[in-house]
This record gives C-alpha cells, sequence and structure tokens, in this order.
C-alpha cells in the first residue's frame, strides 16, 4: 500500500488516499490499512479526534468496503472506536467462527 498525502487537515477536503486503498480482501489488508488510519491520524495529532479519525478512514476504502460502510448505523460511521471495531468484526474471522461456518450448509468452499 502507498500512502497518497496531501489535504488540508481541518476539512479533509483534498486528496488523502491510500493506493490502492483498502479493498477488504483479506485480514492482512485490513491491519495494514488500520496502521495507516492510525499513523496518519497521529502524525496529524487527531489521533483522540474520534470523528475526524473515522472521517479520515473513509478516505481510504475502495467501492466495495465503502458499499459496507454505508450501511452502518451513523454512529459507527462517526466514530474511528465503533469503526474500528466493526472492521476488525467484519474482517476476521476467528478459528470458531471459521469452523462454525465451514459446518454451515449455506458455506461453499
Amino acid at each position: 500500500m502507498r500512502l497518497v498525502r496531501d489535504f488540508d487537515v481541518d476539512t479533509l477536503t483534498v486528496g488523502v488516499v491510500l493506493d490502492p486503498g483498502f479493498r477488504g480482501l483479506d485480514r492482512t489488508e485490513l491491519w495494514d490499512f488500520l496502521f495507516w488510519v492510525v499513523r496518519l491520524a497521529s502524525d496529524e495529532g487527531r489521533l483522540d479526534d474520534d470523528e475526524w479519525t473515522a472521517r479520515l478512514a473513509v478516505r481510504g476504502m475502495s467501492k466495495p468496503v465503502l458499499r459496507w460502510y454505508i450501511q452502518r448505523d451513523p454512529e459507527v460511521q462517526e466514530s474511528w472506536r465503533l469503526l474500528r471495531r466493526a472492521l476488525i468484526d467484519n474482517w476476521t474471522l476467528s478459528k470458531e467462527r471459521i469452523i462454525l461456518l465451514e459446518r454451515s450448509e449455506w458455506y461453499v468452499g
């Protein structure tokens, strides 16, 4: 992943993108994305600003992840703490959850 950084810190109006962006492919890509968000927010002294950091995260999401994002409750969309938890819950599966999924009648794999 490559960070492209050129923006107004207060408004996030100009191009902050993560190239190629978080595409939701796997757990490794998720952790790289979370690291990017935390690092950039920390560099800008805004890591404690929950809403600002959530807006920053949206700038690094690709279309498939944005589709997932817009289906979240507004509270999740506006809070980095809640958004981060939702991303982790959605893109990481525990060993127990994988076993249950594979035993499910709906599993195709």
